[in-house]
């Protein structure tokens, strides 16, 4: 793990899939899966409010996006 902190420290983007909950535990963000939709999202708000990002996790949740053009 401490590779990874190490990476994410110097601005790489560190995507890790695992089932084991003391591992995801380390992460900054978790994307949690069940029967291949998205029930939870931990973590991103905060980073990347208004950013693309958020509409592509909301719509890959099944959540309403709206672009900015929309919005306005």
């Amino acid at each position: 793990m401490d590779i990874f902190k190490r990476l994410n420290a110097q601005g790489k983007t560190i995507i890790m899939v695992t089932h084991e909950p003391d591992i995801a535990a380390h992460a900054s963000r978790r994307v949690t899966f069940r029967d291949g939709q998205i029930i939870d999202d931990t973590g991103f708000a905060a980073g990347f409010a208004g950013s693309r990002g958020e509409g592509v996790a909301r719509a890959s949740a099944g959540m309403e996006t709206r672009t900015p053009e929309q919005e306005a």
